[in-house]
């Protein structure tokens, strides 16, 4: 082989090996910042929603690079264990949650953000419902439509005090699901019988709308009771990460 062509070889060995170490540290380089991005997106999650603990963060599409150069994430998934989401009458204890947000965007290096969509489920044990309630909440019968709350009341009744239960499915209701109701309501009231009038002022005083205010202006979607609880489906548009809960 002459040794022009085999300078020319060698040139191109080496060029085919820049540009493959450059494919490289752009990888390494893209993966880098997604880590970073998602350690950042995990820190405004939990500040938006005030969760106990920093929730688990994946940004997906790739590269990742390019994404954060135009200032908007495909799509990011965040999911927790037990924690509690929210402060104050909006504060909420679940066993878990899982988000989905969409085209999230930023103008500023994602050190603020907003979700152009927002959707989430979680699941709320018993002894949260029950606080929410204002009552001891406990599983009843499982039905196709759901599992039966069971509500434990104490009354007077005839000078005696009765212990009294009042069963339902629960609903959403109101606008944007923002409380929870019992619907097909049955009342056990020992082995007494009483007026039909009664018994109804007694399921009315019993049975009182439960309120769900949800953090960032989410509205409560869908709701499936189990016999650990319920699980709560929810959604936002325009959900404005930069905002405690």
């Amino acid at each position: 082989m002459a040794a022009g062509s085999a300078r020319g070889v060698a040139r191109l060995v080496v060029g085919m090996l820049v540009l493959a170490l450059l494919a490289v540290g752009l990888v390494v380089a893209d993966r880098v910042a997604e880590g970073v991005a998602e350690d950042r997106a995990a820190a405004q999650v939990q500040h938006a929603l005030g969760t106990a603990v920093p929730p688990q963060v994946d940004v997906t599409g790739t590269p990742f690079l390019t994404q954060l150069l135009a200032g908007e994430l495909e799509r990011v998934k965040v999911s927790s264990g037990a924690t509690t989401v929210g402060s104050g009458a909006q504060q909420l204890s679940v066993e878990r949650l899982q988000l989905d947000l969409q085209q999230v965007r930023s103008s500023d290096g994602f050190t603020t953000s907003v979700a152009g969509r927002l959707d989430g489920s979680a699941d709320v044990g018993y002894a949260e419902i029950s606080r929410l309630a204002g009552e001891p909440v406990s599983p009843g019968e499982v039905t196709d439509a759901g599992t039966r709350w069971v509500v434990a009341h104490d009354a007077e009744l005839f000078g005696v005090d009765v212990p009294i239960e009042v069963s339902g499915l629960p609903v959403l209701d109101g606008a944007y699901g923002r409380q929870l109701v019992l619907t097909d309501v049955r009342l056990n009231v020992a082995s007494y019988d009483i007026p039909d009038a009664l018994a109804e002022s007694i399921t009315a005083a019993v049975v009182r709308p439960v309120p769900l205010e949800l953090p960032l202006g989410l509205g409560a979607d869908a709701l499936r009771s189990t016999p650990e609880g319920m699980s709560l489906d929810f959604s936002g548009t325009d959900v404005d990460l930069s905002t405690a809960g």
